[in-house]
């Protein structure tokens, strides 16, 4: 339950942080933030803060049972709309090592499950 949680919120400032270093919403509709001693940016949209969670209340428990080893955000442009087709602008990918995470939750190959 904690490693869900964990991962989850690392996963929401990263996210956030990523929307503000791309300029993909205005810099006012940021505000400072601290996570983990670090300071970042939290964007204020509450549409955007909803999409954000909604996604990552699906995508947090796939990972942690295994059952989806990758998460990607997509950025689109809105503007360049040719044949009713969005061109992608960039792509980040989030690779997860499944092994990893049965290691954390003493899972199938720990100490504890010998």
């Amino acid at each position: 339950k904690r490693f869900t949680t964990i991962l989850g919120s690392a996963l929401e400032v990263l996210i956030h942080q990523l929307l503000y270093t791309r300029s993909l919403y205005p810099h006012d509709a940021f505000a400072p933030a601290r996570y983990l001693g670090v300071q970042c940016y939290a964007c204020r949209a509450v549409g955007v803060v909803d999409y954000i969670y909604d996604a990552l209340s699906i995508a947090v428990p796939a990972i942690c049972a295994g059952s989806v080893n990758e998460l990607a955000l997509v950025i689109y442009d809105d503007d360049d709309m040719v044949a009713q087709e969005e061109k992608v602008l960039e792509r980040f990918l989030l690779t997860f090592q499944l092994e990893d995470i049965n290691l954390l939750r003493g899972g199938e190959g720990s100490k504890e499950s010998k």
